[in-house]
């Protein structure tokens, strides 16, 4: 049935039903309209990737499980009435979240190989920000089987999870951003060296037909393993420099770099001069 609870009705079905409801008139509070469709005010979402617009129709979600995603929108699906930019209006009332990882992050693995999601959590702030997770695998190779999976729950969490895993040289060694799934997967068997797992907010289809990253934001924990971690590589400073010296640089044919006083010692290599 229906009850009546201040100027909306809602469903009794569950909390997080009632959630949506909530968030949902919530939006008007901050100017949001309705997002709908010429067939009607409340757009229903789009079954084939589990999405429906917040200030759309939230009830289709209900059959959905718990992969069903609800975003603000900035009415970009096809026949969209509405073009609000429902973040930037938010935003006259409330700030964003600052960005957690700004730089990159070590991944917290434990002696026995595991990753546990309550040592490794994350936020996506916007459609712009991907946090970086490094780690090494020591020689021999091992195998690296993680999921990332966001940790609000389908009452409210909007993230979709779009995770890279790149090598040392930035190649990319596997992706995941599975159709109608929240969470992404990363399971291979890779060589010994270091690697960078990026987490971003995902989209899937096309904006016209699915969604974008637009609203691809919030909380998410990495949980798994790493088998044959190495550890984290300690860069060698470079050399501190004597006062009144002349340096020049040496460059041996193992490609190891020298630096010394000019004339000051000679190695298997070639020199490099400043310019006089």
């Amino acid at each position: 049935g229906a009850n009546r609870c201040g100027s909306f009705n809602y469903r009794q079905r569950t909390g997080y039903g009632l959630g949506r409801i909530t968030l949902h008139e919530v939006g008007h509070q901050f100017g949001l309209y309705h997002d709908g469709s010429p067939a009607g005010q409340y757009f229903n979402g789009l079954s084939a990737y589990k999405w429906t617009p917040v200030m759309g129709n939230v009830w289709p979600g209900d059959r959905w499980g718990s992969q069903a995603l609800y975003q603000w929108s900035i009415g970009e699906y096809r026949s969209a009435n509405n073009q609000q930019d429902d973040l930037q209006l938010i935003q006259r009332y409330i700030t964003r979240r600052a960005d957690d990882i700004v730089g990159t992050r070590e991944l917290t693995v434990g002696g026995d190989g595991r990753v546990r999601e309550a040592a490794n959590t994350g936020k996506i702030t916007d459609r712009t920000d991907s946090d970086s997770w490094t780690f090494t695998v020591g020689q021999g190779g091992g195998r690296v089987d993680l999921t990332v999976d966001r940790t609000e729950y389908l009452g409210g969490a909007m993230l979709d999870v779009d995770a890279t895993l790149r090598d040392s040289s930035g190649r990319v060694v596997a992706q995941s951003n599975p159709t109608a799934d929240r969470r992404a997967f990363i399971d291979r068997t890779v060589a010994g060296g270091q690697y960078t797992l990026v987490i971003r907010g995902g989209a899937e289809g096309t904006p016209r037909n699915g969604f974008s990253s637009y609203s691809s934001l919030g909380n998410y924990g990495i949980y798994g393993s790493v088998t044959n971690v190495g550890p984290t590589p300690v860069p060698t400073p470079p050399p501190t420099p004597v006062p009144g010296a002349d340096y020049l640089t040496l460059r041996g044919s193992n490609g190891r770099v020298f630096s010394g006083a000019r004339f000051g010692f000679l190695s298997d290599g070639y020199a490099t001069y400043p310019a006089e």
